[in-house]
């Protein structure tokens, strides 16, 4: 079974417009200034992976959209050496500090709110 995409709802059709895709924007707001890079890594395979995979698809392209600056790098893999603990967010501030996340077990927006307190944590 696919995981759903953002901008699929079910039983509306996809949006077409640049005007229909950022009112779909418009609905996830998350404007995170002092944030500069993302790094996302998880496997495809175990517990404790589901939140940080459906984050990837849910919850990143809003913030691309907000934070054109914002890079983003993900990296899956299916090797079963990761296990339970080992889905991370490596997040690089603007000051060049880095804090890595371990995300297990957490629900996409749980990892949204934590990305919220960092960015609020180093602002000047």
């Amino acid at each position: 079974m696919a995981m759903r995409q953002f901008g699929k709802v079910k039983g509306l059709p996809r949006p077409k417009t640049p005007e229909d895709w950022h009112a779909l924007h418009l609905k996830q707001k998350n404007v995170l200034p002092r944030i500069q890079e993302l790094r996302l890594e998880w496997s495809q395979r175990g517990p404790g992976q589901t939140g940080i995979r459906y984050f990837k698809s849910h919850q990143v392209p809003s913030l691309q959209y907000w934070n054109k600056e914002l890079k983003v790098e993900c990296n899956s893999t299916a090797d079963q050496k990761l296990r339970v603990g080992d889905p991370l967010v490596t997040v690089r501030l603007i000051d060049q500090q880095e804090t890595t996340l371990n995300v297990a077990e957490m629900r996409e927006e749980q990892i949204l709110e934590q990305l919220k307190l960092l960015n609020d944590q180093s602002s000047p």
